[in-house]
């Protein structure tokens, strides 16, 4: 995930990605100064994203943005 310090578990049916420090993402919201709106934006096209990602590879895929957007938490499941 391009420098994020991430990790990952799961067994046959789902997996789980932790994106606990996605460097791309701060760094870009602290050199853009996105404002609120902004960032609820970025955070919906980077569900979408990860959604369609997913869906391309035939999973059910659940994203969660923590509450201060800087960590996600995406679970990727068999259909």
């Amino acid at each position: 995930m391009f420098g994020a310090e991430a990790s990952i578990e799961g067994n046959d049916q789902s997996a789980v990605l932790f994106n606990e420090k996605p460097i791309q993402w701060l760094e870009a919201k602290k050199l853009a100064h996105l404002g609120k709106e902004q960032e609820q934006l970025m955070h919906r096209h980077y569900k979408q994203w990860m959604e369609d990602l997913g869906k391309e590879f035939g999973f059910k895929t659940l994203v969660d943005i923590a509450a201060d957007g800087n960590s996600s938490r995406i679970t990727f499941t068999r259909k």
